[in-house]
């Protein structure tokens, strides 16, 4: 199965967390909570605290929930501000699934492309299409 192709259309963020007013996040399950100022995530009263950078990546794969994001684009997304060493996405990918790991959210790998954010129904069972795989 082919890829969306959404990379090249400028849809990166450049805004500041803290002063975004353009996103909504209502498309989340109610059980969250979101505080931009502090980058925090809340879920069923548990907090994460996430960096600037997981935080915007949050944000994107929020904003295009089931929609698998290219390395390239989550590099544009995180860190528009300043060019990027190829680690430091997976470094803070892997930051965001420790801070996550006691919400629904999983942040799927897909080999040679990108990352998916996925939700967890049940143990073991995923809402996304595993057709990227």
């Amino acid at each position: 199965m082919e890829l969306p192709k959404l990379y090249n259309t400028g849809e990166a963020c450049s805004d500041y967390c803290s002063k975004c007013k353009s996103f909504d996040f209502s498309n989340c399950s109610p059980e969250f909570q979101f505080d931009l100022n502090n980058q925090i995530v809340s879920f069923k009263n548990e907090k994460a605290k996430l960096s600037k950078r997981g935080f915007r990546l949050l944000c994107a794969f929020i904003r295009f929930k089931d929609i698998p994001l290219s390395v390239e684009f989550l590099h544009d997304y995180g860190w528009p501000d300043q060019l990027v060493v190829k680690n430091n996405l997976a470094v803070t990918i892997s930051e965001m699934r420790t801070n996550l790991r006691h919400t629904n959210l999983r942040i799927e790998n897909i080999r040679g492309f990108g990352y998916l954010l996925s939700s967890v129904v049940n143990e073991g069972e995923h809402t996304s299409d595993s057709t990227y795989e």
